[in-house]
């Protein structure tokens, strides 16, 4: 019999603090495992294959981009625009109640690399709307 640890995601039941409704949530936790030796053999070469083709895609898409951006001409562009949420608003000095709840305001980023012929340009917007 081994023993070793994995990442799993559960549900759990939370009981909100406001108006006491219990709901469920999602959440990813270290959980201890047991097994025969050969299970954790198999679920670690399935891990293995899936990384090793995440990669491989990433390395290809890279090569692509690159020798993309190599060959731009006048005509061509790449953009790439991305995204990243829920960051929080916080003031250089605040008093305590702001530091919880609903008073913490949070913003969205919309950030994007221009490329063109001669020039990369980036640029970055700000969204309260989330």
């Amino acid at each position: 019999m081994t023993e070793w640890y994995e990442w799993q995601t559960k549900r759990f039941p939370r009981k909100r603090d406001v108006d006491k409704e219990t709901k469920m949530v999602t959440m990813t936790v270290k959980e201890k495992e047991k097994g025969a030796s050969g299970n954790l053999v198999n679920d670690f070469q399935q891990e293995m294959d899936k990384c090793c083709k995440h990669l491989f895609n990433i390395q290809n898409q890279y090569e692509s981009i690159r020798k993309l951006k190599e060959k731009l001409t006048k005509r061509d562009l790449i953009c790439y625009i991305d995204f990243s949420e829920n960051y929080s608003c916080k003031y250089n000095e605040e008093i305590q109640s702001i530091h919880f709840g609903a008073s913490q305001r949070q913003v969205s980023l919309h950030t994007g690399v221009l490329y063109i012929e001669n020039a990369i340009q980036s640029f970055c917007s700000l969204s309260d709307n989330l």
